[in-house]
């Protein structure tokens, strides 16, 4: 294979790509139709025999709505499963609940995660410690990590993104997705919906910061983005088409981070924000939304912040102000947003910190390429009025007051998210430039 655009083609396949690199997918099936989950016993028995123990892991609701007739299911064919619930109400994919996880498991040849993110992450993270394959059954369209190789895992209190394993099969029945409560399936399209500019964010990163960029991860799931952003008001009604459309993106947008190696093609500022929501959250001992839907909300702010830039004319930078900007130290502001988990932030937040002669030299070059910067950028972000629009046909929210934030909360949140992650995205140049500031404030 050289540069394989049908998503099929990649399951279980190592090539060569165009961008130089060698791309492996470890997953080998995805199942994405009305009664996916009669293939179950096909795909175990690639992985298991009928005499091996394997686990089959959900939370409480997960349990009652698939998980016990699953294992009753397959225990006619394979005579050693059975199903471990996690207790806790609202599970939470943190080092505590992972290490306990662990600990249940014991000599299961294969684990299935039954469920959505929190209980894909454990069961990914668990599988890839112990070195045994994972299938996935997917409970809910709500985010993108089904089939990928990282697990967003809170270690001391920072959200933090962990390398694990893929999953080796993806099972996600339609009958049983479009079950799901709708807000999980509109937390599902505010994931997705940020890809082309999470994309621009890695295109920004590689022109700028030299990252190695491949377009194909984008390329493999282009194609649906007309089917669930032009009829996403069909997801109010619950309708298949849009919802295998919507699980299909998903599942593949994971491949996608598979492929580039990293989250950038489907992580870029938009899930820094959400990111900087949990984690404040969590400080502050409140609840917070859905990923996806802060996710979603955050990209009509990313995607207004790009037309912000392509309208910016470089020739009017002030460099004694960019000077003054760019040598201030943010870790007083850093201690005090951050409080207890301060300490894990300044760790990555020091990755990309740069001397003002460094970063006048980076500075001067992105002037120098200014308009190969915005022509390429062009080519993946959507506008803000597209995006919008969008989440409101699906009934999705878009305003920060939705997401149970004040404007004070919201536009710090903003502000602060590039401080807790090395990724350079697009607040770190709007930062740069000077307009970052007058941007959220004008929110």
């Amino acid at each position: 294979m050289t540069s394989p655009i049908n998503r099929n083609d990649l399951l279980g396949k190592q090539w060569k790509c165009l961008c130089g690199q060698t791309h492996i997918v470890p997953t080998r099936y995805v199942i994405i139709k009305a009664g996916a989950l009669e293939n179950l016993p096909f795909i175990i028995g690639q992985y298991a025999k009928h005499t091996d123990p394997i686990l089959l892991v959900s939370d409480q609701i997960t349990h009652k709505i698939a998980g016990t007739k699953l294992v009753e299911k397959l225990r006619t064919k394979y005579k050693n499963i059975n199903e471990f619930v996690i207790k806790e109400k609202k599970p939470v994919a943190d080092d505590r609940t992972a290490d306990f996880l662990l600990s249940q498991i014991n000599n299961e040849k294969l684990l299935i995660s039954c469920g959505s993110g929190t209980i894909t992450d454990l069961v990914k993270y668990a599988a890839f410690k112990k070195n045994i394959p994972f299938v996935a059954v997917a409970t809910a369209p709500s985010m993108n990590g089904y089939a990928s190789g990282i697990v967003a895992l809170t270690c001391d209190g920072l959200k933090t993104t962990v390398t694990s394993a893929p999953a080796v099969a993806v099972i996600a029945d339609i009958d049983l997705l479009s079950q799901a409560p709708i807000e999980m399936t509109r937390a599902g399209l505010g994931d997705l919906i940020s890809k082309p500019v999470s994309n621009a964010d890695w295109k920004l990163a590689s022109l700028i910061k030299h990252e190695h960029f491949c377009d194909l991860p984008y390329k493999i799931v282009a194609d649906l983005e007309s089917v669930y952003i032009n009829d996403a008001a069909l997801l109010r009604k619950g309708d298949k088409k849009i919802i295998a459309a919507l699980a299909e993106g998903l599942v593949f947008s994971g491949i996608s981070m598979v492929i580039a190696g990293s989250s950038a093609p489907a992580s870029g500022a938009e899930h820094l924000i959400s990111h900087t929501i949990d984690i404040k959250s969590a400080l502050n001992g409140v609840d917070h939304d859905y990923h996806g839907t802060q996710v979603g909300v955050a990209t009509i702010v990313t995607a207004g912040l790009y037309e912000r830039i392509c309208s910016f004319d470089s020739r009017n930078i002030d460099w004694k102000e960019t000077e003054k900007r760019c040598q201030r130290d943010k870790i007083d502001d850093i201690k005090k947003y951050w409080g207890n988990v301060s300490d894990s932030v300044m760790k990555e937040y020091d990755k990309k910190r740069m001397s003002w002669e460094d970063k006048k030299q980076e500075l001067l070059s992105v002037v120098d390429q200014w308009d190969l910067i915005i022509n390429q950028i062009k080519k993946f972000v959507w506008s803000k009025a597209k995006i919008e629009k969008a989440l409101k046909d699906a009934g999705a929210k878009t305003d920060y007051s939705q997401i149970n934030l004040t404007r004070d909360e919201f536009v710090k949140a903003v502000l602060m998210a590039s401080t807790m992650r090395s990724r350079y995205t697009v607040l770190d140049l709007a930062e740069d430039l000077g307009i970052l500031e007058e941007f959220v404030h004008s929110i």
